[in-house]
């Protein structure tokens, strides 16, 4: 009949949102290893059936003095559960530096993931960063004072 009833529509709307922020600076050592980047947050899902819609505003900075390639590498946890990564193996990782001269860059990656949790517990997500490159001079997440911020958006079904 061309009219949509509502009842129709009885998913997808927003239950709770929950955000988490940080601006305390986390550094990474130079093994080439994956680190907390002190950025967290956490939410009660209210249905087992909920999806949590995961946004990360990751701020990272590198002061880069090698001649040499280095990039980024970031994933998403839930609980003790990677659910998410940007592998920096890859070199379309979006803060990329090539070799030449000194690097210097900070900027704000944003990450969207949908989670199917399954849960009605306490879940509490969080990042890890890891850089390639062998000196790591002043690589780190929240250089500067800026923040990052994590934002946990119950989706009910």
């Amino acid at each position: 009949s061309g009219t949509l009833n509502s009842a129709r529509f009885s998913g997808g709307k927003v239950g709770q949102v929950t955000v988490g922020s940080t601006n305390t600076t986390k550094t990474v050592s130079n093994d080439n290893g994956w680190y907390d980047t002190n950025l967290t947050g956490s939410i009660t899902p209210s249905a087992s059936s909920s999806k949590v819609l995961v946004t990360v505003s990751q701020y990272l900075y590198c002061n880069e003095s090698q001649q040499a390639d280095a990039r980024w590498g970031v994933k998403i946890f839930r609980d003790s559960t990677q659910i998410y990564i940007v592998n920096p193996d890859n070199a379309s990782l979006g803060l990329y530096a090539d070799g030449g001269g000194d690097k210097i860059m900070g900027q704000m990656f944003n990450f969207t993931y949908l989670d199917s949790p399954s849960s009605t517990s306490a879940l509490t997500y969080k990042t890890q960063m890891r850089a390639t490159s062998s000196s790591l001079n002043g690589w780190n997440a929240q250089g500067g004072g800026f923040y990052s911020y994590i934002t946990m958006m119950e989706i009910l079904a």
